[in-house]
């Protein structure tokens, strides 16, 4: 069992992705694998110093969805809807 991120983070976006993550057991070397990023970048996103550039968070969606088994489109609302309160 892998443990959990103990990232802090400093928006809404990076709180969600790793909330997801851990929720899922998901590394933040497994989702920058899985979406073909450096580690260093998702980490980046989790701490709310940057969000994905568009193409990025579609990558991350899918890699998301692949990794947990769901829906696409819930995980694109849940993230939007994240990334809409940071700004």
């Amino acid at each position: 069992m892998k443990t959990s991120m103990k990232i802090k983070t400093s928006n809404k976006f990076g709180s969600w992705l790793k909330d997801f993550c851990n929720e899922h057991n998901i590394s933040a070397a497994d989702l920058a694998r899985s979406v073909g990023v450096h580690r260093r970048l998702v980490t980046r996103w989790i701490r709310g110093t940057g969000h994905p550039r568009f193409v990025n968070g579609l990558f991350v969606v899918e890699a998301l969805s692949k990794m947990t088994g769901q829906d696409e489109l819930e995980i694109y609302v849940d993230m939007r809807r994240q990334v809409r309160l940071d700004f």
